[in-house]
Parts: C-alpha cells; structure tokens; sequence
C-alpha cells in the first residue's frame, strides 16, 4: 500500500527478484509513483487504523460437509501423451464436431475424440493457450504469453484462415478471454480481449480495419479481467457484455450498449477485493425469465495460501431491472471454475465445482465437488465427491454430451504445476501421474458406460 502512494520504506521492496526487462515494465505502468501521494503523518495513521482493525486470524472455514458419492457419474481417467503430469491451460468441449479442444503451457493445440480415442494435433502458438475460437473457416487463438504474474507485454492473438498463421501485430498483457461477437450487427465482428494483467490490465475492443488491421478502444482499464459474456440485459436489441473483473476492485460490470460500439457502463456488484474472484456463468437460476450470475471465489495463488471462509459459490438473483443480490453462499476452499446445468433434468440448476486450491492437508478430496439441486427455492445442495478427485490437481472445467447420449457430461483437466505450498509428498507424487483429462460421463440415460478406460 506504501508504495502505491508514494511511500519508501527499506523493510520492503516490490521489485525485489525482479529482472531488469520486469523492472522496467513496472516503472512504465505507474503503479508506484516516484512522489509521495500523502504525508507521513498521514501514512502513520492510515498504518495505525489497518493494523487496529486487522484480525489476528481468518475466521476458521466450514466444518468437514457431510458429503455424497457421485453416482450420477462414472469417471474415465484420459492420458493424452506418455508424459507424467499435466499442464493444461485451455479446456473447452466442441459440441459440433464431437472433440475435446485442449492447449497447454508450452503452446500446444490439440483436440481429442473421446469416442475413438484419437488426438489430433491442431499447431503450436509459442505460449499458453488460453482461448480458442473457430468460426466457419477462421479459427482464432489466445496465447498469454507470460503464465506468471508480470507487467510485461508478451501475449498475442493469432489468426488461423486456410491453413496459414497469422498473428495481429500487437503485443498483450496477459491475455486470458477472447470474445468475437458482431456488436454493431454490420457483419463484421469485433473481438474482446481480457488481458488480465497482474498490476495493470484492461478489457479492450478490437475493431477490425483491416486483414490484421485493429482499432483498440479501451473499455475498462483495470486489472483482472477474466471473462466477458455477451447478451441483451436492457431488450434494446443490442449485445450488452458483462464482464468479470477478478484483481483488485472484483467486480461484475455490465456495458450497456446504447447505440452501436458505443456503452454505459454499470457496476452491478462488487465484492471484497480479497475474495478471488474467478469465474462466473449467467443462467436463469429461479426460472422467472431473466438472466442470474453465479460466481466462484477461490483464488489463492498469490501471497496468502490459507484456507478462507469466503471462498465458495455465490448465487446472485436478478430483480428483473439488472440489479443483482447475493441469495445464497457454497463454502468450497478454493473454488475456482465450474459448470452449471440441469445434469439431472428435474428442472433445476446444478453445479461441478473445481477447487484447484483446497486445503490439501484436512480435505484434499474436495478438489472437485458435484453439486446436487435438491432444494432449487431453498438453495439447498447436495454434496457429491468421486473416488478418483486426488488423483490429480484440477484445473479447469466444461461439460457436453460426450457420449452423445442426451445427457451432460463434465470434463475436467490437470495441472500440475505446484501452485499450493501444503501439498504432502505423497499427494505430490500422485499429482505427477499420467492422467491429463478425466471425464464423469453422465449415465442418467444410459444403463451401460460408453466410455471405455484409457490409460
């Protein structure tokens, strides 16, 4: 906080391990600002009223949840390549052509068929996937460039039409969501770029002028952007986004897009700026025709790895006129992505979750949790666990109907870089298997498991 007003202090430095090339990506940003914004007076009393008010602890999380078997599902343990461990950075399931899209740290994008256990390799982007878009003949790709946090600018968007590359010409902050949506109804989309930074960042418009050719207009410029959805909030015909930005001032925004490219901008909810925000779906939750928010909260990756009461899935109802409150809270430590469908079809939402961040010494096996509906009014939920949840560090998340049975799947990936210091050895040992993907095939239709094992 002293730095950030302009206030040296010799028992702390920002840029310390820091490389010259970062150093001077930090400068450039104005996070620290060379003159002091207050006095020292001043900070000396800010300092004293923080550290009256500071707890000594967190309050303690929820107590051990009694928890329920998924019988729903039969988990399917997939090795894409003869490497131990996993390093997936992008997941996501092609409904239309039957695969499993899937791109990893180093820059590689492949797809696999689950049916005849294929993969195919799609190209190699020179960093992280985060994001993989193909419309019609036109495929595009987010790579992240820098996976840790950095100021540096080093991502990209590149471009891939009749077998030949091409990347736009700028360099990004981290881009991890790219949305491509025509806005402005001409034919032509725009692309929506989330760069989530790490002490700046933005949400940005690219207008397309050219073949690579893109106008940028900053629309929020914030770090922390994570994830834009596209829809009509106000029913004035025109794509609104809604935009979760999940460092700093977490927050949901919507864009309201009152004329053509051109938006008001609401903040329709904030949190705590220490929940981890990171991730969030729009479903009609209560059925009453407008569109709800559910959101998870669990990032704990950066300086404070405890467990924390606030982390979980909150469920924010919608009063019809965009505004939005919280009806109920899901304690689950470290939540971080998930999927919300009727997986049951009784007429009601239900939920995986992906805690990629539990507390691996008391309840390792909460790293993925299913969450039943069974009280859709009371917002009361099962919770369900599966034998095979620490075999791995999970990830990411999506669902589709794998076994094309007329049911919802759910896919979820491994990661197994260490990114929790509490991890014991033999959990450690474990999470350096062969399983990359693991898929809870639903068999609410299906008296017989499609899905063969594949080791």
């Amino acid at each position: 906080m002293g730095y950030r007003l302009g206030i040296r202090d010799t028992s702390y430095d920002p840029l310390e391990g820091m490389t010259f090339k970062e150093m001077e990506a930090v400068y450039e940003s104005g996070v620290y600002p060379g003159k002091q914004q207050i006095s020292l007076k001043e900070w000396e009393t800010l300092k004293e009223y923080v550290l009256a008010k500071a707890p000594e602890k967190l309050a303690e999380p929820p107590a051990k949840f009694n928890l329920g078997k998924m019988n729903q599902f039969i988990a399917h343990e997939i090795s894409l390549d003869s490497s131990k461990g996993a390093f997936i950075t992008y997941l996501d399931y092609d409904d239309k052509n039957e695969r499993i899209i899937f791109g990893d740290v180093s820059g590689n994008l492949s797809s696999y068929d689950p049916l005849n256990k294929v993969s195919t390799y799609i190209g190699f982007f020179r960093s992280g996937i985060t994001d993989y878009i193909k419309k019609e003949h036109i495929s595009y790709v987010t790579a992240v460039g820098n996976l840790d946090p950095s100021e540096q600018r080093s991502g990209s968007i590149l471009i891939i039409e009749n077998d030949s590359v091409k990347r736009i010409p700028e360099n990004y902050h981290r881009p991890v969501n790219l949305l491509i949506r025509d806005l402005d109804k001409n034919g032509q989309d725009e692309l929506i770029l989330s760069e989530y930074g790490h002490l700046t960042g933005k949400l940005s418009l690219l207008v397309k002028k050219g073949e690579l050719d893109y106008e940028r207009k900053i629309l929020l410029n914030k770090p922390g952007t994570i994830r834009v959805l596209a829809n009509d909030m106000d029913g004035n015909g025109l794509d609104d986004l809604i935009i979760l930005s999940a460092q700093g001032d977490e927050s949901i925004y919507i864009f309201f897009q009152e004329e053509l490219l051109k938006f008001r901008i609401e903040q329709v909810f904030r949190f705590s700026p220490v929940y981890g925000c990171s991730w969030f779906e729009m479903v009609d939750y209560d059925d009453d025709g407008d569109e709800d928010l559910i959101v998870a909260n669990g990032d704990n990756m950066d300086k404070s790895y405890v467990s924390k009461p606030y982390h979980g899935v909150r469920i924010l109802l919608n009063d019809g006129n965009n505004n939005f409150e919280e009806k109920s809270f899901i304690p689950l430590n470290g939540a971080t992505r998930f999927v919300a469908n009727d997986f049951d079809q009784d007429g009601d939402i239900d939920m995986g979750v992906v805690c990629s961040f539990p507390d691996y010494e008391k309840y390792p096996e909460y790293s993925f949790v299913y969450l039943e509906n069974e009280n859709s009014k009371s917002f009361l939920f099962k919770k369900c666990i599966f034998d095979q949840s620490k075999k791995a560090r999970w990830f990411l998340i999506d669902s589709g109907d794998v076994d094309q049975d007329n049911d919802e799947d759910i896919i979820i990936s491994a990661f197994s870089y260490a990114i929790t210091p509490e991890v014991n050895e033999e959990l450690e040992r474990q999470f350096q298997n062969d399983i990359d993907i693991m898929i809870l095939e639903n068999q609410l239709l299906s008296k017989d498991p499609h899905l063969s094992k594949s080791k």
